[in-house]
């Protein structure tokens, strides 16, 4: 995602105390990021909460997707 116009609160997994994943939305896309430089390719979400703060960062970005998209 070249330049992300809205992206949630770092969300921390519970599992690894050093890897958080945040949602990141432009008009083109909602893209799931990890962060503090810890690659992963299969992320576990263990913590129910840590699923639920997922959901809910994917779909603030659905809804900030849409609005850019509805922009003339």
């Amino acid at each position: 995602m070249n330049a992300p116009t809205w992206q949630s609160q770092p969300i921390r997994v519970a599992v690894r105390s050093d890897v958080t994943i945040d949602v990141k939305a432009n008009a083109a896309a909602v893209v799931v990021g990890q962060g503090n430089g810890v690659w992963y390719h299969d992320l576990h979400l263990t913590d129910e909460a840590d699923v639920v703060a997922l959901i809910g960062a994917l779909q603030d970005g659905l809804v900030q997707m849409r609005s850019m998209r509805a922009q003339p």
